[in-house]
């Protein structure tokens, strides 16, 4: 997982070689196992092939033009409720790495996308949502002008210093790497994690008295209101924290998520959830 979360990319073009049959069953097993989140909030995942009959003309309209040559779509669907967002986030970001893990590419997609035509292949229920979907294939050789466009307008290759997202007790009090060295690695894969418009909304406070990490959300205003009722920062919490459990356990490093209430209200932020090591 380290090592996918080192190499992987967003790639928006794709090559006209699909995936095989044995990377399709190999996809399709991991989206059946991946059904829940840390959270228990329940989820299904759908590998969808843009050439199967009755999809339509999914690759191109229902990305406006973002994506180009993917036959294939990972989409998924999970029901309102407490830390759903974070949940699905968390999930999704796992079948990403192991994806990359197979040689295959992937572009998270959550406000570029129609969710008009999806309803139907989900079998959508009321209070069910979409909150994200992704192609997967393997790149075109290159780099599209497309990706190289987005990826300026993103600062997709900036990512801010570990003393602006870690912090020892307070965000007054800044973490460096070095001040964790056991957790080292583990909060540089945090650092890589993608996130909407690269703004990496994530702050994490070590606390060492109760051997934990906290979790919070800098909200961007009026970022939530872009897509009604999907959040896309919450959704990038959960990318974060699945960054953060995935290299701790290649690590050894044993831990749980709990929601706690760690501390009193920090101005600015939104308390998500915690790490506690076991």
């Amino acid at each position: 997982m380290i090592s996918a979360i080192e190499k992987r990319i967003s790639v928006r073009t794709y090559s006209a070689v699909s995936p095989d049959e044995d990377t399709c069953r190999y996809l399709l097993n991991l989206l059946a196992e991946t059904n829940a989140g840390p959270f228990g909030n329940r989820l299904f995942f759908r590998l969808v092939d843009t050439k199967e009959r009755g999809v339509g003309n999914f690759s191109e309209v229902s990305t406006y033009g973002i994506i180009k040559g993917a036959r294939y779509y990972i989409c998924g669907k999970v029901a309102e409720g407490p830390m759903s967002l974070e949940d699905y986030g968390y999930c999704l970001e796992k079948i990403v790495l192991k994806a990359a893990g197979a040689g295959l590419s992937t572009c998270w997609l959550g406000g570029t996308f129609s969710r008009s035509s999806l309803k139907r292949i989900l079998e959508l229920k009321e209070n069910e949502l979409i909150p994200a979907i992704t192609p997967v294939g393997y790149a075109e050789g290159g780099v599209s002008f497309v990706d190289r466009v987005i990826r300026t307008m993103a600062g997709s290759r900036k990512r801010l210093p570990e003393d602006k997202l870690f912090f020892y007790k307070y965000p007054a009090s800044p973490l460096k790497y070095g001040d964790e060295p056991i957790y080292e690695e583990v909060l540089k894969c945090v650092r890589l994690a993608p996130s909407a418009s690269n703004l990496q909304p994530w702050r994490i406070i070590r606390d060492r008295a109760m051997r934990a990490f906290h979790f919070y959300l800098k909200p961007r205003t009026g970022y939530d209101k872009i897509i009604r009722k999907i959040k896309l920062q919450n959704i990038d919490m959960g990318i974060a924290m699945a960054h953060f459990a995935l290299a701790a356990g290649e690590k050894k490093l044993k831990g749980r998520w709990r929601i706690l209430d760690p501390h009193e209200h920090i101005q600015g932020l939104q308390y998500i959830s915690s790490w506690l090591e076991a």
